[in-house]
């Protein structure tokens, strides 16, 4: 089994360049209906832009109320994207049993570890997905959500990344060492124009 794109094998299908129309353009066409042309739903802040004055002569201007007002939804990054979050957990003892204890983390918080669980998922995909060095992960964290990170954290999160896949994966060999399967390849498959690779088993 060639861990090899198909595309880069040597035995490759004719091309269907020949079968293309003359002028035929790939992407999009003209004016389609686009995901976020009418916007993105209930925004998280409105804010009016209000005008006192004139941009062309400095006068005072009243605002026609008759005149619908123009609205435009935009996504943008806040200046702090990252919440961060002090857990105070209180010890407690049970007179029934003796147990005693502090109170438990609650779910996607590790003990001890500072980054939760969907920041780590992002690094996860940074590094498989996005193909991203260590040095890069690092600054994209840092510049982006504007907290600083270490690549000893950075490797604690793809570890717990890779621990979180291990059930699907540990799922995945039994299967494909089942009576029946014989073949196991990878092959591209797109979604909104960007090619994915997965693993099949027949």
């Amino acid at each position: 089994n060639s861990s090899v794109p198909p595309s880069s094998d040597q035995l490759k299908k004719p091309s269907d360049k020949k079968k293309r129309k003359k002028g035929f353009k790939r992407g999009p066409k003209y004016d389609h209906p686009g995901k976020t042309r009418n916007g993105f739903g209930q925004p998280d802040k409105i804010v009016p832009l209000e005008l006192e004055n004139c941009p062309v002569c400095g006068g005072s201007v009243e605002r026609d109320e008759v005149v619908p007002e123009k609205v435009q939804q935009v996504a943008e990054v806040v200046d702090q994207p990252i919440e961060i979050r002090e857990y105070r957990r209180g010890f407690y003892k049970c007179p029934s049993c003796g147990w005693s204890d502090y109170s438990p983390v609650p779910l996607g918080v590790k003990e001890g570890f500072r980054y939760g669980a969907r920041l780590s998922s992002i690094v996860g995909w940074l590094g498989y997905g996005g193909n991203l060095t260590w040095r890069k992960q690092e600054h994209f964290i840092e510049y982006v959500f504007g907290i600083p990170i270490s690549q000893g954290s950075l490797a604690k999160m793809h570890k717990w990344f890779q621990e979180s896949l291990e059930p699907l994966t540990q799922q995945w060999l039994k299967y494909i060492q089942q009576p029946g399967i014989r073949c196991v390849d990878e092959t591209s498959y797109c979604i909104d124009g960007i090619k994915y690779w997965v693993w099949v088993a027949t």
